[in-house]
């Protein structure tokens, strides 16, 4: 901040650590008065839509005070709406400091002047690994603003030691390569049986993940040539007993190194890890021989105990550092082979194995991970109080050599059973096995000949070359091949066995239910359905029982324990579950059936349960530690799933089960968890206090060109306007009106917007065969010119559709040739040029091409268009005049809410396929006493708005009020 490096986002691999650090920052302030009042208005009127309980939840209450301080916090555990106003504070320069997880940098362009990683090592799932070039180059790229900064600053923070190498890598490195993650699920196949002219194989083939194995085989080809003439130069005498002493000795070794697993766990080596025990170090291969334990303790990666805690469950060994005292010699840099830093705690120590009797070594203090430890002795030594000085150093290190000289070399070993009191059939098992096969090895001839390390790496480096060989060779099958054939016809097996398909691979009742599920197993689903198992349960019951089947992530703890309401119901899914997984063990689909029960978690069935009987958010947020916005994430996903199963109990025709679901969906759908995004709704107090702000973070002149200024007095000044019908009295004058019949009729105070909204009510109300859909029609709109439609017509005659301009057009031509009318939306006139070839070479020629047989009068597409004063270029064009010369089509700009309505019923019902364009500058400018009644305006008349002799003045849309203001100024300045 004293440098001007803000705004600075800095980057963290877990949520609790993002907090933590932000907690940590809460005494600092970056931002002036006039923005702490700019963050709270923006911050009050976005959560203003919640209700009271939702606005007082501690996440909400406790992140204010951060957000006034210029600090932010966004990870996937915040709740949507929190996520969003601290994007937009962000965009708009009012945060100066973002603790974020890595999810910020993806799907979101928001760069900063600095970047910040907190660690270079993070936690995939799996281990602790260092962050990858593609990660690296997705995060550091949000360091540097465009037009704003000459240069961006990443600052990297080590805890530990990284080579150059790594480093090297990681921020140089290649980004990563785009590989297919294709792989077969049980909907995708039964889908694509359904279709006659389509297989699975069929797309198996010509799938990406096909083509990119297939480019392989050049280069596996020639691999696999060389790796043949390599392996052919080996030659080894005797190679049989050079091949049984290889097996019996790489056998040891496997069962050794589980032995050793099981006997160096926390559980069992910490007791035995006192001051003066003997170790062996075994670390990079190599061997660092005996040294003393002197102190050993956790190893904490991350700064909040709770994230630690999970963290250190998850290593095991890989947890706890040991300090271990050991003769060995400090590494370069480029050494070879050495104990690296990610073995240690100091990240300076990097050294290689020394013999105790040289001199050039050096006795020290090592930090090992306990997992280097391979075994425990039955020696101890006492320790000096203070290993610091070189007198006490030296003095252990001839103690050390005296112990070596004194047992030659034999150092001996805690025995894990009678010693360590370690029990249990399966490790005795193992320690058997490790004894007999060392008496064998010892028996071997080659054993102590001499020459057997030499024999034995060349016979390693053959096995590991025809090793690479074999695999290369699969490789190539697998090219030439369909990938995943094996595992395909292995699920078609499933099917088989399950009921979904006949012997002929013919849908069944079965498999066209599954066919409409993809949100959760849809095998699973399936059986759970067939078998009666939703029929008995309540509609609470039900849906906490799905809530298995969207909730994925870990928690702490182990699952709560369930009411019999509960539990019997998520017993009789865990055995169908047991089934499933068994039938596929016996298709040779090799799963493993615990993991496959265990995929489904009920950790949220108490939550989702309560939340069906009415409990506030709060109320629910205090029964499970998960995160506030995971759990909506939850709750939307689980809503999704009771869409499809509401379709899937349709497909069987069960009335009852399909209300159940849909009457899960109502109770469910209520209050934060379904609040509306901040990115969809219209909140004119929320833009109005952005617009307000004066002090923008981005705001910079373009250029030094001189800015035109324009006529004062043109202003559009819709409000005050002449021409609107903004009383009861001048709509009963309105002769246009009074030819329609309705300038007596009952009025309501609308703006352009709810005029549309009416409109498009009275047209899907008269008319079955209506349908709207468009680019987030269904939330309502950009310009809320469709809300609540959904709500009222339901969700198949008011839907979303991808963001495909020329998708939605011809969509939309093939509903209406089908006798449908089709209301389309394009989200901006400025977007609608790739839908251009569909409506002039399609929509307006249809009826002609097919000779009257067809045609696609039905269709209807709405555009906003033209600017509002403040649009970018994208936003801000009007295209209608290219669509007014197409022969067949008919453009419509309304001027006003009465015009809206009446013009647009017109269109929806006129025979030829008709845009309405609709200037979004009168949206809510344009306010008039709009009549009730269903009522159609002419689309081929003009409208006389000032009758005159001399001078003849013509316009549409918003351009008849800036019209409106030249006449009066030219009536007022001329001369007569």
């Amino acid at each position: 901040m004293v440098r001007s490096y803000h705004p600075v986002i800095v980057f963290c691999f877990s949520k609790r650590e993002c907090e933590g650090l932000a907690l940590q920052m809460s005494k600092l302030d970056f931002n002036e008065a006039a923005e702490k009042d700019m963050v709270g208005q923006v911050f009050t009127n976005a959560i203003s839509s919640l209700n009271e309980d939702d606005r007082a939840l501690p996440q909400i209450e406790n992140i204010l005070p951060l957000l006034k301080r210029g600090i932010g916090i966004h990870h996937s555990g915040l709740l949507p709406i929190l996520k969003e106003v601290i994007e937009i504070l962000f965009q708009e320069g009012l945060l100066k400091c973002l603790f974020a997880t890595e999810t910020f940098s993806i799907g979101l362009n928001m760069p900063a002047r600095t970047v910040v990683f907190t660690s270079v090592r993070k936690f995939d799932g799996k281990d602790f690994r260092w962050v990858m070039s593609g990660e690296y180059i997705q995060m550091s790229g949000r360091a540097g603003r465009r037009g704003l900064d000459d240069r961006g600053v990443v600052i990297l923070m080590l805890d530990e030691k990284m080579e150059p190498a790594i480093a090297k890598g990681m921020v140089k490195g290649e980004p990563d390569v785009l590989n297919s993650a294709f792989h077969l699920s049980y909907n995708m196949i039964l889908n694509l049986m359904r279709v006659e002219t389509f297989t699975p194989q069929f797309m198996l083939e010509r799938s990406f993940y096909q083509f990119q194995t297939q480019a392989e085989i050049p280069r596996l080809e020639e691999q696999a040539g060389e790796l043949q003439a390599a392996i052919a130069q080996v030659q080894i005498d005797d190679e049989p007993a050079v091949k049984r002493f290889y097996d019996l000795k790489t056998q040891l070794e496997s069962i050794s190194a589980d032995v050793t697993k099981v006997l160096i766990h926390p559980s069992h080596s910490l007791p035995f890890l006192q001051p003066g025990r003997y170790v062996r170090v075994n670390a990079g291969g190599l061997d660092f021989g005996w040294g003393c334990v002197v102190h050993f303790q956790r190893k904490i990666a991350s700064s909040n105990p709770r994230a630690a805690k999970q963290e250190q469950k998850q290593l095991g060994a890989e947890g706890y550092i040991v300090d271990v005292l050991l003769h060995c010699k400090r590494a370069g840099s480029d050494a070879a082979v050495k104990l690296e830093a990610s073995t240690a705690a100091d990240g300076n120590m990097a050294v290689v194995p020394c013999d105790i009797n040289d001199m050039a070594g050096e006795t020290m203090v090592v930090p090992v991970l306990l997992s280097c430890i391979g075994s425990l002795s039955t020696v101890r030594v006492h320790l000096p109080k203070d290993l610091k000085s070189a007198s006490d150093l030296k003095d252990m290190r001839k103690r050390m050599a005296e112990v070596y000289k004194r047992l030659g070399g034999n150092i001996p070993l805690l025995d894990p059973i009678k010693d360590m009191g370690i029990s249990g059939a399966e490790f005795a098992t193992l320690v058997q096995k490790a004894k007999s096969l060392e008496t064998k090895l010892r028996e071997h001839r080659l054993f102590g000949s001499g020459d057997e390390a030499q024999l034995f790496a060349r016979y390693q480096h053959k096995v590991e070359m025809q090793s690479q060989l074999k695999d290369i060779r699969r490789k190539m099958a697998e090219a030439q091949s369909a990938v995943q054939l094996d595992e395909l016809k292995c699920r078609q097996r499933v099917l088989r066995r399950l009921g979904y398909t006949t012997a002929e691979d013919v849908i069944t009742m079965k498999g066209r239910v599954a066919c409409e599920i993809t949100s959760g197993d849809e095998l699973l689903l399936t059986e759970l359905m067939f078998h009666g198992v939703f029929n008995d349960l309540t509609t609470e019951q039900t849906v906490s029982l799905l809530s298995c089947f969207v909730f994925q992530e870990k928690t702490s703890g182990d699952p709560p324990q369930l009411q019999d309401d509960l539990a019997v119901p998520l017993r009789i899914m865990q055995e169908s579950a047991r089934k499933i997984a068994q039938t596929a063990n016996e298709c040779k689909l090799q799963i493993n059936e615990e993991e496959y029960v265990s995929m489904f978690r009920s950790e949220l069935m108490d939550v989702v349960n309560a939340w069906c009987k009415g409990a506030k958010f709060s109320q629910i947020c205090r029964m499970t530690d998960v995160f506030e916005g995971s759990l909506i994430r939850a709750f939307r996903r689980l809503e999704e799933l009771l869409r499809q199963m509401c379709q899937a109990a349709k497909a069987i025709g069960n009335v009852d089960l399909e209300n159940k679901f849909a009457d899960g969906i109502v109770k469910i759908k209520r209050d934060i968890i379904f609040a509306a995004s901040l990115y969809l709704c219209f909140c004119k107090y929320f833009c109005k206090a952005l617009n307000a702000f004066q002090h923008r973070a981005y705001s910079s002149a373009a250029c030094d060109a001189p800015r035109i200024e324009p006529i004062r007095g043109l202003e559009l000044g819709v409000a005050h306007s002449k021409l609107l019908l903004q009383t009861v009295a001048a709509v009963r004058s309105s002769s246009e009106l009074q030819q329609l019949g309705v300038a007596d009729s009952e009025t309501r105070k609308m703006n352009m917007c709810q005029a549309i909204n009416d409109a498009l009510r009275i047209a899907m109300a008269s008319n079955d065969t209506a349908v709207v859909f468009g680019e987030d029609v269904a939330f309502g709109g950009v310009f809320r010119c469709s809300v609540g439609l959904a709500d009222d017509f339901g969700r198949e005659r008011v839907f979303n559709t991808p963001l495909t301009e020329q998708g939605i057009a011809g969509f939309a031509i093939g509903m209406a040739s089908m006798g449908h009318t089709a209301i389309a939306e394009i989200q901006f006139a400025d977007y609608i040029l790739p839908a251009f070839d569909q409506i002039a070479n399609e929509a307006a020629k249809f009826r002609y091409r097919s000779g009257s047989e067809f045609n696609a009068g039905g269709v209807t597409i709405r555009a906003p268009s033209a600017a509002v004063g403040h649009g970018g270029h994208y936003h801000s064009q009007s295209p209608e005049a290219l669509f007014a010369h197409i022969p067949g089509l008919k453009v419509v700009v309304p001027r006003s809410a009465v015009q809206a309505k009446g013009l647009l019923l017109s269109a929806i019902r006129d025979p030829n396929p008709t845009l309405v364009f609709e200037p979004k500058i009168l949206y809510r400018s344009a306010v008039e006493q709009v009549p009730a009644d269903d009522y159609m305006l002419p689309l081929s008349q003009a409208e006389i708005l000032k009758p005159g002799s001399d001078v003849t003045v013509v316009g549409y849309g918003s351009q008849i009020y800036a019209l409106e203001n030249a006449i009066q100024m030219a009536e007022r300045d001329m001369p007569g």
